[in-house]
């Protein structure tokens, strides 16, 4: 099972707790990881393309529930890190932050209605949104999701080494407050998100 450790909390630094879409505990770990020389940036989004976040400012412009990532090519081979959806976490990046997704909503498809009109649907869901069967973030280092009880509080899962140790930095500047929560806690809050948990998992 590729799980260590799982915990809930919320980012200790104003700027990110205040603009996070919940507690901002994938920003600040992401600039934990630049404090540790983890990574030299992380490839982050918002609403207008992919950048490169290398400071707590650039950080802060990507909070927010934002769920469009871009293609990014890394042609100077810097040391990079990535906050992404599942489905964009890609392997040749040093350090991963996968977000919990069910779904993504894409404006503006064209459609034709039963009577052979077309029209314009608002909202989109990609048909392989329907099909993934990753919605948390399998290769990732780290993956962070809301509670659904709380708005300003993330559950976040420790995959691997590089992982604990930027959590545990984070944790020794008083970056973040966390509690420890049980696995099976996280998938009770979220089944919709865990329908093949037994197969990634186990």
């Amino acid at each position: 099972m590729k799980i260590s450790d799982c915990y809930r909390g919320s980012s200790r630094i104003p700027q990110l707790y205040e603009a996070g879409a919940t507690g901002g505990v994938a920003t600040t770990l992401a600039l934990a990881a630049l404090e540790l020389d983890v990574v030299e940036g992380m490839v982050v989004s918002h609403c207008y393309g992919t950048y490169v976040a290398r400071s707590l400012k650039d950080l802060v412009k990507s909070c927010g529930s934002i769920y469009e990532n871009y293609r990014y090519e890394n042609h100077n081979g810097h040391k990079l890190g990535q906050i992404g959806k599942p489905c964009n976490i890609n392997n040749n990046y040093d350090f991963k932050i996968s977000l919990f997704c069910s779904h993504v909503a894409q404006p503006q498809k064209e459609i034709i209605t039963k009577d052979n009109r077309p029209t314009v649907s608002r909202m989109h869901t990609p048909v392989k949104c329907w099909l993934c069967r990753d919605h948390v973030g399998v290769d990732s280092d780290i993956s962070v999701g809301d509670t659904q009880t709380d708005p300003k509080e993330n559950v976040l899962i420790i995959r691997s080494n590089r992982g604990r140790k930027v959590l545990k930095y984070a944790m020794k500047e008083d970056m973040i407050c966390l509690e420890s929560m049980p696995f099976q806690e996280i998938v009770k809050k979220q089944p919709y998100l865990w329908r093949w948990w037994r197969k990634c998992y186990l």
